[in-house]
């Protein structure tokens, strides 16, 4: 499995961009090059010392000064190309990662982020997105910056005496126990505070997101987030405290180690020179070297234990969730246009629910019609919608278009068949044109239009603004916000028309001059409108009664007066509103 997430972390990483890959390890090859010179100059500088006094000693001696000094600076040089070339290459490779995550969430079915686990995976492959790099980058480090001077390092233990090579076993040995441990351990402690970061992320937003604090503040529950907050982030802390305390002891358990045999293998250099079995020179080049070999060996084995054990369980995550296909809806029919929709025995219930949110619902919608959806609060009503653009896909029974699942069609065409303003829009920080236009080709007087039929009160100074005060711009009351949600429904002019309580946050005087405009953007088209104002319902050509998320009535106002009991109910508990 590790070699698998090897290969796979390589290829990521070669395909972020082949070129800087090539010269970013490139030049780390070289560096590791560099490193084994000032290894080979010293020895030479220091058999010239000895042999100072000899004819041409002083020569040689000068010579292989320069030689030591000239390999130093080149060692430099190299470091800092590689370093620049590495800045370089991180922030592509990083932003590489992010996309495909970010990718692979835009497409997932919106049912996705009503599942806990779904969001829990995504923050994990997010976190995952770093430590590709930082993994492959100790891999790559191991043999191409550091197996060039470790070799000529265990060379020269080698000729100096060959049992020198044992000694390093037991240094080595101990690692690869860690790095297991660690391993294990760091998979427990993700699993449990991916949940806990996900929480601490939303308290925060709660806390200090400019549209949540206003009423964080005032309805006094600013103690209540913040308390929260706190236990999350105590919890969190005591989950790293853990894993911390382990890795200590681990990491104290190997310092011992390396401690011990870098007494021994100096004890039996200094005897060997002792014994003449090797020059000074030699003697001086692993000296030094070894300070070198030791340093890489607890570089090694701190970017194992407290780097590859983490990025390894950070990796899986991301590869777990990229490759993922189940979320992938798999219908690659294109649709023409939408002459009829049909649901077959529908139910659904939301992930982690015991509770069905819409129960064997048949019904059948022709084109052209206008169907209002009412019923009380948490009747179905938003679900039914959700249902009928193929946001949500049933839990039992099929939504078909035109006589065929919905689900066979690509979610591409069959969104751009639907116009939405739903009860939860988005509040871009941009300026009313770009909220409203977003992606689809300008129309300046089409816009302009759209702002005189809604009649969006602002003046020409705020309509150039951005609408959001965190960026200095400004902010739009409720039912502003709606007519832009409306304005941008408008602007795309779909096929068929869904519009979840569009008027909830707008005064009734200007409700009835946006009702009599979706009467004229509607006309020939299919439109469902979900409303609590029962008034509105009665314009409609069908209306859809819901309860419990069943179908208890549908039909005219007059029909359903006389049928059903629960749209009875419902009218005459508005009817002084209309008296």
């Amino acid at each position: 499995m590790r070699n698998n997430i090897i290969v796979k972390s390589f290829r990521a990483l070669f395909t972020a961009d082949r070129v800087l890959f090539v010269i970013s390890y490139g030049l780390t090859f070289m560096q590791g090059v560099t490193r084994v010179l000032p290894i080979i100059t010293i020895q030479l500088l220091f058999d010239a010392l000895a042999d100072i006094g000899k004819p041409g000693g002083q020569g040689k001696g000068m010579l292989c000064l320069l030689l030591f000094t000239g390999s130093r600076i080149i060692k430099h040089l190299i470091s800092l190309a590689t370093n620049y070339t590495y800045e370089k290459y991180d922030l592509v490779a990083g932003r590489g990662m992010k996309k495909n995550v970010n990718e692979k969430v835009v497409h997932a079915p919106a049912i996705c982020f009503e599942n806990t686990e779904f969001l829990e995976k995504v923050n994990k492959a997010d976190r995952g997105t770093d430590s590709i790099r930082r993994f492959i980058d100790v891999w790559m480090m191991v043999l191409l910056l550091y197996v060039p001077e470790v070799a000529t390092v265990l060379v020269y233990l080698y000729k100096a005496n060959p049992w020198l090579l044992l000694v390093l076993l037991p240094i080595i040995l101990p690692s690869a126990v860690v790095i297991r441990l660690q391993e294990k351990e760091f998979a427990r402690q993700e699993e449990n505070c991916a949940n806990l970061s996900r929480k601490l992320g939303i308290y925060h937003r709660l806390l200090f997101d400019v549209r949540s604090i206003m009423e964080t503040q005032v309805a006094g529950y600013k103690e209540l987030l913040k308390k929260k907050s706190f236990a999350c982030i105590a919890e969190k802390a005591e989950w790293e405290y853990r894993y911390d305390r382990t890795g200590n002891r681990l990491e104290n358990i190997e310092k011992l180690t390396i401690l011990a045999g870098r007494i021994l293998i100096f004890g039996i250099l200094v005897i060997c020179t002792q014994k003449g079995m090797v020059s000074i020179g030699v003697f001086a080049a692993l000296l030094s070297s070894l300070d070198e070999l030791f340093a890489i060996v607890e570089e090694i084995l701190s970017a194992a234990t407290q780097g590859v054990s983490e990025s390894l369980e950070k990796i899986r995550n991301y590869f777990g969730m990229i490759e993922d296909q189940s979320h992938v809806r798999q219908g690659d029919r294109e649709l023409e246009r939408i002459d009829d929709i049909v649901f077959q025995n529908v139910g659904f219930q939301y992930p982690g629910s015991n509770q069905p949110a819409i129960r064997n619902m048949t019904l059948k919608i022709k084109r052209g019609e206008h169907i209002a959806v009412v019923g009380e609060n948490g009747s179905g009503k938003s679900t039914f919608v959700k249902l009928l653009c193929g946001l949500y896909p049933c839990t039992t029974g099929t939504v078909q278009i035109n006589g065929e699942d919905i689900s066979g069609y690509s979610d591409r065409t069959v969104y751009d068949k639907f116009t939405a303003v739903f009860q939860q829009f988005g509040k871009y920080a941009m300026t009313v044109k770009e909220n409203i236009i977003l992606g689809f080709p300008e129309n300046t007087v089409r816009y302009q239009k759209l702002l005189r039929e809604t009649g969006f009160g602002v003046t020409g100074t705020k309509t150039n603004a951005v609408l959001s005060r965190e960026y200095g711009g400004v902010d739009l009351s409720g039912g502003q916000w709606q007519k832009i949600a409306i304005c941008r429904a408008r602007y795309k002019d779909g096929e068929v028309y869904l519009l979840d309580e569009p008027t909830s946050a707008i005064d009734p005087k200007e409700e009835k001059k946006l009702y009599d405009l979706f009467d004229d953007m509607t006309r020939g088209k299919t439109s469902i409108i979900v409303t609590h104002r029962m008034s509105a319902a009665r314009l409609a050509s069908g209306i859809l009664v819901l309860r419990k998320g069943e179908v208890c009535g549908y039909g005219t106002h007059e029909e359903l007066l006389k049928t059903c009991e629960e749209y009875r109910r419902l009218w005459n508990s508005q009817a002084q509103m209309y008296a």
